[in-house]
């Protein structure tokens, strides 16, 4: 760490937008960078400390990586040095997304999945954004933080009974929270309409809360209700806010998820593409044939392998093949699944031999830390979704995001993704 105040200067290559600028002198003076210059341009210091010089060489210096779709809500407070993301020249993340976040949102008890997959604890959570970004300020992480207020987070807050749609009263209630929190610096409004939180919130509620972003330029980003054999009606479902509530909207990690539908890009894409041209419409993928998320029986995506990654009532069965749990307990997949319940797993499509090492290599990554893994389509399907994220031209968050929650989680993700995303991008 050079001394307080001491100027440093890069030289390396320097990757600019509108091009390499070769053997590039990179001036930074009390932690801002206040200059970039070519190998023969001229240029003052102040005066002060001796410079501190540092040569790449061959090497380039880029801006730095902003991972557009994380879980690292609680992973910036309590693991700060962030190394998994700044190893990888991620300098900035985006959370709260899912429709989860840590705020605003007061409870007195473990909150429902998938809530606890970033805090399973009551304490964690902060009764308003501005306490939490408070808590940011106080203890700064090694990266910016880009943070969104949850649906979920404000439903299990303010509905008083998830399975149904939000009341006006409780609707006015939640857009309060909402509003109160775009005015303290949240950034936008994520929804997890496939999670049980909020499967039973019909579009409407979802627009009217929508409707707030709009005065405070935020933005929306959804993991969207069905990204299966319906994903076409929850595309329709996602334009359709973005239009009534005239706002952006972000499609979360899009992809065509279960064995019937890989191959469905081809018509999902166009659909995206011809929605960008009426309105604000973006999205974000990773590029990995692995989900990890809470273990629902109704909600497994057609995978056709789950490995257990974590179970609350029985963390014996961690790491376990969930066929040959169901046949230990003497019941069906999907019974043994409900047995196991709270838990999470990993979902695969084909289990294939270089696959089952894969998952075994996440498993023992995460050796007993824990979560749910699937893996809804092959690899060889995800390069369409990469090729329309890298070639957008949309001025909303398009690119490659992690989707993950990282060591810091109570129920850490064990996925390869959290720490090696962008050299796959």
């Amino acid at each position: 760490m050079n001394p307080k105040g001491q100027p440093v200067l890069i030289r390396a290559s320097a990757v600019l937008p509108d091009g390499v600028l070769e053997d590039a002198r990179v001036l930074i003076q009390d932690g801002v960078i206040t200059g970039i210059h070519g190998p023969t341009d001229q240029f003052i210091l102040q005066d002060g400390p001796p410079v501190l010089e540092l040569d790449f060489g061959a090497g380039r210096l880029l801006p730095g990586f902003i991972d557009l779709h994380t879980h690292d809500d609680r992973a910036v407070l309590v693991n700060p040095t962030m190394k998994n993301k700044v190893s990888q020249g991620v300098t900035t993340v985006v959370t709260g997304n899912c429709g989860v976040s840590l705020a605003p949102l007061k409870i007195d008890r473990r909150p429902p999945a998938p809530l606890d997959l970033i805090c399973d604890t009551p304490e964690g959570f902060y009764g308003d954004f501005a306490s939490y970004l408070k808590a940011l300020d106080d203890a700064p992480a090694a990266v910016n933080v880009l943070a969104q207020v949850g649906h979920s987070s404000l439903r299990v807050g303010a509905v008083a009974d998830l399975t149904r749609a939000a009341s006006s009263s409780e609707i006015k209630v939640m857009r309060k929270k909402l509003e109160e929190s775009l005015e303290a610096g949240a950034i936008g409004f994520s929804t997890g309409l496939f999670y049980p939180p909020s499967q039973a919130a019909p579009t409407e509620e979802v627009i009217e809360l929508g409707k707030a972003l709009h005065d405070h330029a935020g933005l929306h980003t959804t993991h969207m209700r069905d990204e299966a054999n319906h994903i076409t009606d929850s595309l329709e479902e996602t334009f359709r806010i973005g239009r009534e509530a005239d706002i952006p909207v972000v499609i979360s990690h899009h992809k065509c998820s279960g064995a019937d539908n890989h191959g469905r890009s081809a018509e999902t894409l166009p659909l995206i593409d011809a929605a960008m041209k009426k309105q604000r419409v973006g999205l974000d993928v990773y590029p990995y044939i692995a989900s990890s998320t809470m273990l629902n029986p109704q909600r497994m995506m057609g995978a056709s392998r789950v490995l257990v990654t974590w179970s609350v009532p029985h963390p014996e069965h961690a790491g376990r093949d969930l066929d040959d749990i169901a046949k230990e307990m003497g019941l069906p997949p999907l019974e043994a699944a409900e047995k196991l319940r709270e838990a999470a797993g990993l979902l695969a499509s084909e289990p294939q031999a270089l696959q089952l090492r894969y998952l075994q290599t996440l498993i023992d990554v995460a050796g007993d830390k824990n979560s749910t893994i699937v893996f809804p389509l092959p690899m060889d399907l995800i390069e369409p979704f990469m090729h329309r994220a890298r070639a957008s031209k949309t001025a909303l968050l398009q690119g490659t995001g992690k989707d993950a929650s990282d060591a810091a989680s109570p129920r850490p993700t064990p996925v390869v993704r959290g720490v090696d995303i962008l050299p796959r991008r």
